[in-house]
């Protein structure tokens, strides 16, 4: 397959799985009807040593409930989530931070922006997970580049990415397609 078509077939993807995301995954969400804080977050910020004031970014940040946490520990807080409705529910949620609906392969900040960079349990969820590797906190291949006080924190419960799993999507690559 040639790399026009490969291009055409991830966008076509992505925006399947935009969608997926804005009106079924989120589809009840509402930053009026947010959940309490889980309290494994403050013990997970704990754990991390993530100190008081830190800047930190949360790669497929969902709507926000990890980083709501942050920011009652007083950080600096960002976001990238595919979902346009997942970072509305953000920019409710907390609007002292900074969020942006796009895929967490293409990060839009400057290197050294932030001291914590943060992926709970979503890697399966990215459009290209490939294109992380090496780096889990923007997909540039800039493993080389990034600060060395930079924590990066990556947490991955399940595999696959979600344009397998989707309802009525046939799986690529796997046996029996």
């Amino acid at each position: 397959m040639s790399k026009k078509n490969d291009d055409a077939d991830q966008r076509i993807d992505l925006e399947e799985i935009r969608e997926f995301y804005d009106e079924v995954y989120y589809s009840d969400a509402s930053a009026s009807g947010a959940s309490r804080i889980p309290k494994h977050y403050f013990r997970l910020f704990k754990r991390l040593e993530i100190g008081r004031g830190a800047n930190v970014l949360d790669v497929a940040c969902g709507t926000g409930e990890w980083l709501e946490a942050c920011a009652g520990e007083n950080c600096s807080v960002s976001g990238v989530d595919l979902s346009a409705k997942a970072t509305a529910i953000c920019r409710e949620r907390l609007p002292q931070g900074e969020f942006f609906a796009q895929p967490a392969e293409t990060l839009p900040f400057d290197d050294d922006s932030f001291d914590v960079v943060t992926c709970l349990g979503s890697l399966e969820h990215f459009v290209d997970p490939e294109q992380l590797e090496g780096d889990g906190a923007g997909g540039q291949g800039r493993r080389q580049d990034r600060h060395p006080r930079t924590q990066q924190r990556l947490f991955n419960p399940q595999a696959g990415p979600v344009r397998r799993n989707l309802p009525g999507r046939r799986q690529r690559g796997c046996a029996g397609s």
